[in-house]
């Protein structure tokens, strides 16, 4: 197990994110994931999806390294927003994710007949769902069973933080709190340990904020996603990156 290494030749590289990692409106040749693979000279699987939340990022992953030949294969993740939320939809028997912002601005023809549910009873789903401590502590149980899960696997991968950080919005522990609180996993310390790991890409903190700061962006050219130029950039930062790393994690 160790970091991408640039100088290992890999079979195929797997990609799992939300929209950002799909390439959007300009296809699958604008996403992060088919450039890097590109570079690295191997092949691409994007897992990616528009709207997906973190859990469906991790479900994604682990259902296709579970269900494929993963010899000589490397892992790329690219998380996103840590308020993004899921539920069971038996009509598409599978989870469907989204954010509160989607409760009210999605499509009238394909809006699920949830939300209006979820609307009618928001104060409720509010508390549980939409709850800032307990949005950070699920986002840090995933990046903790993903990270865990690849390197049992002996997986080499890279990580990065897409939309936001949870650098951005830890809350510091109370002095007095149950001991079931888990208080100690959204604290300061704790998450910047987790983006401390040597599989996370450090150098420009989380690709969205970045990006709407860079020249190289173009908030037109894409739908507001990364566009084509500043893809190129990112992945050249990455693997220069591993490349500096040499592939060796202590």
């Amino acid at each position: 197990m160790s970091l991408i290494n640039t100088k290992k030749k890999y079979r195929k590289l797997i990609t799992s994110g939300c929209s950002f990692s799909t390439g959007f409106a300009s296809g699958e040749q604008a996403s992060w994931g088919y450039v890097l693979a590109q570079k690295l000279q191997c092949e691409h699987a994007n897992l990616g999806g528009v709207g997906n939340s973190n859990y469906n990022i991790m479900a994604n992953l682990v259902n296709y390294c579970e269900s494929n030949d993963l010899q000589d294969c490397c892992v790329g993740v690219q998380w996103t927003n840590y308020d993004r939320r899921e539920f069971w939809r038996g009509d598409i028997d599978c989870y469907f994710s989204f954010g509160a912002s989607a409760l009210t601005n999605s499509d009238s023809n394909n809006r699920p007949k949830h939300f209006d549910t979820i609307l009618d009873n928001f104060e409720f789903f509010d508390d549980i769902w939409f709850n800032r401590k307990e949005n950070l502590i699920r986002n840090v149980h995933f990046i903790i069973l993903v990270t865990s899960y690849l390197k049992s696997k002996g997986i080499d991968f890279i990580m990065f933080e897409g939309i936001g950080s949870l650098a951005d919005v830890y809350i510091d522990p109370l002095e007095e709190k149950s001991p079931f609180a888990q208080d100690v996993l959204i604290s300061k310390p704790f998450i910047e340990s987790l983006l401390k790991d040597p599989h996370f890409f450090p150098w420009y903190g989380d690709m969205n904020n970045y990006m709407d700061k860079s020249d190289l962006f173009d908030s037109e050219a894409n739908g507001g996603h990364p566009n084509l130029e500043f893809v190129e950039w990112w992945c050249d930062q990455m693997y220069a990156y591993c490349d500096s790393k040499d592939g060796y994690i202590n």
